[in-house]
């Protein structure tokens, strides 16, 4: 199987034109630094794929406003803007500045047609970080990877044809993603060792597990290095850092625990009583429930106060249904009594998200301080959720009143699952937005909400592209890709353009997008088949230095801190990559909001042919002919993936008739169990 891949960038915003000696205003930039770089791309020729090489030219200028501008030569096949935006975000928090104070210029060349991807954007970052800090670029170095979003190089294809052209162009040192040591030849489609392949070609390979290692490789900044390992050696309490945190937690499991026991003692007062089939159903979900408890004390014990409770939030929902299915079967009219629970949750879930959202709006209307930013997100993610819930919940309903036999059975038993999951999803949001109403209390910074919209609309684009390059990569695989996420929702409220007067719109796009971009992201490596030991690894070590990071600067990260708790106590390594990604997604989103240091980074004493330092002010206007991005929304999110589904799917064939609905509701259990499966395990509190 060859995987078409793709070498160049995948994130769109405004596609621009190189600039050089630019002036951002009147008075016109006070230094504009240089760094140039020789990076791998692939070009297909009617002989097969070829590794080429690209020369990768960046500056950064001071003072600006945080905007990027990119070129190409030629043309790529996917646009790239948005990548460069992702790198010059993550480089300017790796750096320790503010992202908009300066202004960034792009432009990657090439000598012949390469195929798109996002494999420079990588090298855009470490590129940006390096004139950041006013460092050098050997010529003998080079380097492949994607920025993934939680700053980790993330994989990307044709590595070995990329590694003989550097060879050629006489790299000496070159640096693959994590975890692709081993790499799918696109001509042979066979697996090569790229690190054995170096040697014989006489280039040293080294996988780097962040941007940060390539940097440092590239670089040798051994005052980067010293500081880093500083915030890997710091270790932080979220419930010491904020204690409220925890005492809001302990009464969030309280409420369900005990929610969790009331319908316990329920479902196994009826469970005897059930007919065979469906026994076995309400008896799975009472033993998982169970579990859930048990694992509750046990986490609860550790101190793990978030993991804890989302477990009892689990164990509620399970039990829940299990004592609404128990008690409908055991009723005179099953239909009926599962209509009438399924309406029960949707009404009780909608009367609370309905009384949560004016709340929430009320709140957002004043100021907000980083920790309340970080309430308000996930109140907002969970109201999202919530919602999506009642609607399947509904949808299944109609259903139900639309056929007759196991069909309407199997229908109202999924509006049952999901009413009920909105239902305590619902509650969820109630106990953030009694965080956020303790939160403003709290000594922390303030937050400009215009940058909030700002990073809303970049997180958008940024998860499209990636959504635009994993159908890409599905299609040269001959994958099947998973219908439209809830990123056509976000395209929806971007599209009213009030995302700058709209704080809650920000938000909802902000939560839907980092988590859309997490699993879209976590697809891409299950595609690219790499090393999940080494790339797991490679996340948490990034989210160690961003939590650090957002600690250093006072931001207070809580969601980076929960979401990484959760993750550690999965067992399932796609669900925990994509929480380190979401944790370190939010961790970045806390650096850009809170970094405001406006002076400049040290100017480089030397200049070499790699960096150019200009300390004249320049004082020439150039009219930017930026293209506006929103006749790309349309477009983009027709038809936008999250995850790659390897298995063929199979139809059966299911009895209509009444009077066989109950001895068929054992395959209707199945299916039961797998959704709360995935309700309970893979979603937080």
């Amino acid at each position: 199987m060859k995987l078409r891949t793709l070498t160049v960038l995948i994130i769109p915003l405004l596609l621009l034109i190189p600039i050089i000696g630019v002036a951002h205003s009147e008075q016109g930039y006070i230094w504009i630094r240089t760094v140039t770089m020789l990076v791998p791309a692939v070009a297909e020729t009617p002989q097969g794929y070829v590794g080429v090489a690209s020369r990768l030219v960046v500056s950064v200028a001071y003072p600006g406003h945080g905007i990027v501008y990119f070129a190409a030569e030629p043309l790529t096949q996917l646009d790239t803007q948005a990548a460069a935006r992702i790198a010059a975000i993550v480089a300017s928090i790796l750096a320790g500045t503010d992202f908009y104070s300066y202004d960034y210029f792009i432009h990657l060349k090439a000598n012949s047609t390469i195929v798109g991807g996002p494999s420079a954007s990588g090298a855009m970052a470490v590129a940006i970080l390096a004139a950041l800090r006013g460092k050098t670029i050997p010529s003998n170095f080079s380097m492949t990877g994607m920025v993934d979003p939680d700053t980790t190089l993330g994989p990307v294809g044709g590595i070995p044809e990329k590694l003989e052209a550097m060879a050629r162009n006489g790299v000496k040192v070159f640096v693959i993603p994590a975890g692709q040591s081993i790499a799918l030849d696109l001509n042979t489609g066979r697996y090569v060792n790229v690190t054995a392949l170096g040697k014989t070609l006489g280039v040293r390979v080294i996988e780097a597990d962040t941007i940060l290692d390539a940097y440092i490789v590239a670089t040798h900044d051994k005052e980067l290095l010293m500081h880093i390992e500083r915030l890997l050696n710091k270790k932080m309490n979220i419930y010491e850092k904020f204690p409220l945190l925890k005492e809001n937690l302990l009464g969030v499991i309280k409420t369900f625990m005990k929610q969790g026991n009331t319908n316990l003692t329920c479902a196994q007062k009826l469970v005897d009583q059930l007919d065979p089939a469906i026994r076995g159903f309400v008896e799975k979900l009472i033993k998982e429930a169970k579990e859930y408890l048990v694992e509750e004390n046990r986490l609860e014990q550790q101190g793990l106060f978030y993991s804890a409770a989302s477990r009892a939030f689990a164990a509620a929902i399970d039990s829940s249904i299990a004592c609404s299915v128990a008690s409908s079967f055991s009723s005179k009219n099953v239909l009926d009594s599962l209509r009438n629970q399924a309406q029960r949750y949707i009404n009780a879930s909608s009367s609370i998200i309905m009384e949560a959202k004016n709340s929430l709006k009320k709140m957002l209307s004043r100021s907000l301080n980083v920790v309340e930013l970080q309430v308000a997100i996930a109140a907002e993610n969970r109201i999202d959720s919530a919602n999506s819930a009642i609607s399947e919940a509904k949808y299944y309903v109609r259903v139900a009143n639309q056929t007759t036999g196991f069909g309407k059975v199997e229908a109202l038993l999924n509006a049952v699952q999901s009413a009920v999951y909105a239902y305590y999803r619902a509650i969820t949001v109630k106990q953030w937005l009694d965080l956020l109403s303790l939160a403003k209390h709290v000594h922390s910074i303030r937050i400009d909400k215009k940058r909030i919209a700002g990073l809303a609309e970049n997180y958008y684009y940024i998860a499209s592209s990636a959504a635009t390059y994993l159908q890409a990569l599905a299609s040269s695989a001959g994958l099947v890709v998973s219908p439209p996420s809830q990123l056509a929702e976000a395209s929806k409220i971007l599209a009213r353009g009030t995302l700058q007067h709209n704080v809650t719109a920000a938000l909802r796009v902000l939560a839907i997008s980092i988590t859309s971009l997490s699993n879209i992201a976590t697809t891409i490596h299950k595609v690219f088949n790499t090393n999940t030991e080494k790339t797991l690894k490679a996340s948490r070590k990034a989210l160690t230095i961003l939590i650090g990071l957002d600690e250093a600067n006072n931001a207070t990260p809580i969601l980076p801190a929960l979401y990484a708790e959760y993750a550690s106590i999965q067992q399932d390594i796609e669900t925990q990559l994509s929480l380190y990604m979401q944790a370190a997604s939010y961790a970045i989103l806390l650096s850009a909001l809170t970094q405001h240091r406006q002076g400049q980074v040290t100017v480089a004493k030397t200049t070499s042919p790699a960096t150019k330092t200009v300390t004249k002010t320049v004082t020439r206007t150039v009219t930017s002919t930026a293209t506006q991005t929103k006749t790309l929304v349309k477009t983009i999110t027709k038809s936008i993936p999250t995850t790659i589904t390897m298995t063929k799917t199979e139809t059966f064939t299911k009895t209509r008739s009444l009077t066989s609905y109950i001895s068929s509701l054992l395959i209707a259990a199945i299916i039961g169990i797998a959704i709360g499966y995935i309700i309970g395990r893979s979603r937080p509190l």
